[in-house]
């Protein structure tokens, strides 16, 4: 190696090394500025940082409710011990019932493309989870797994469900869906797990990496972290409309102080997983590996169903027409 290579290595070291320093101090600075605003004050417009930015965020929540979403639906809240849970439902009042639980940082209007599907021969609960950004009001954020399941056990009782409840959940839903599953499971009849974040295994480093990122203020760390989490995306703006409904919320919203990360099951309580389940994953999924999954799902409980979407990634499964035939003929099915 030349004198003249070698400082330029030490150049970029020197830069990337610098850079990186200054990255992991700002994102330090700011996550110490907002937990210092930490305790909750139930104000008119919580969980809004103001009373303008609830106006400005509910007014792009219903423009996208207009545009997007499909069909006639009834909303309604439920009183439970974390706060007021909003759901939409919509399908046949006597058909069975399906609920839907969305990914992070989103909320229930996420399952605009497949509300009309599943409506059908469903009688659907979409709900906003109780401390994202929907229109749900924490008045108490929950602080571990058990805590998601029972503020869902809660929701499902206000809504008169008793048993045989049909659940879906993808990414962060799917862990919650999986939560409620190991606490609950009596009063379920069948569950599909999209793409579930944890549960199976554990995260990605690189999924913690970005995610820290996405809450700097720069648009180019939320574009980067869709481009990455799902490589069938072309480009993040193909998500657009997706990441501006994210970003306007990280805006309108009061900071998250207690986010409970997604954990990978113990071989002990995904075998206690008894209710008829399907495992549904596209082939170009990120957040881990593909084939340690469906390996150790064929070792540790080789009863959960699993299936493989070809052609779709963590973003896009839920768009694929063979991902959603496959959810309803598993539904459907009398199979247990």
């Amino acid at each position: 190696m030349n004198t003249k290579t070698s400082r330029k290595r030490k150049v970029l070291k020197v830069i990337f090394i610098g850079f990186g320093s200054a990255l992991l101090f700002l994102i330090a600075f700011y996550l110490f500025l907002i937990s210092k605003s930490g305790e909750i004050h139930m104000t008119e417009y919580h969980p809004f940082r103001t009373a303008e930015a609830k106006k400005q965020c509910l007014a792009l929540f219903d423009e996208f409710e207009k545009t997007y979403w499909p069909i006639e639906s009834e909303s309604r809240y439920i009183e439970t011990s974390y706060g007021k849970t909003f759901i939409r439902i919509s399908g046949p009042e006597n058909a069975p019932p399906l609920v839907l639980l969305h990914g992070k940082s989103g909320n229930s209007l996420n399952w605009s493309k497949n509300i009309e599907k599943y409506s059908k021969g469903f009688r659907t609960y979409v709900i906003d989870t109780i401390d994202d950004y929907g229109l749900s009001i924490y008045s108490i954020p929950p602080k571990s797994g058990y805590d998601y399941a029972r503020w869902l056990d809660e929701v499902f009782t206000g809504l008169g469900l008793e048993d045989n409840i049909n659940l879906i959940g993808v990414s962060y839903g799917g862990w919650l869906a999986g939560q409620y599953a190991i606490n609950f499971q009596n009063r379920l009849r069948k569950i599909v797990l999209v793409a579930p974040a944890g549960t199976i295994l554990s995260l990605r480093p690189q999924y913690y990496i970005r995610s820290i990122l996405m809450i700097l203020p720069f648009r180019f760390f939320k574009d980067s972290f869709f481009s990455w989490l799902d490589p069938t995306l072309e480009n993040a703006s193909e998500f657009k409309e997706g990441i501006d409904l994210i970003e306007m919320s990280m805006k309108c919203y009061k900071p998250k102080y207690s986010i409970v990360n997604p954990t990978a099951l113990s071989d002990e309580k995904l075998k206690s997983i008894e209710c008829s389940t399907l495992f549904l994953i596209g082939e170009n999924e990120m957040i881990y590996s593909l084939k340690k999954a469906m390996d150790r799902l064929e070792k540790i409980a080789p009863h959960i169903k699993k299936e493989i979407i070809p052609d779709v990634g963590h973003v896009t499964i839920l768009q694929s027409l063979l991902a959603n035939k496959k959810i309803i003929e598993f539904l459907e099915s009398h199979e247990m």
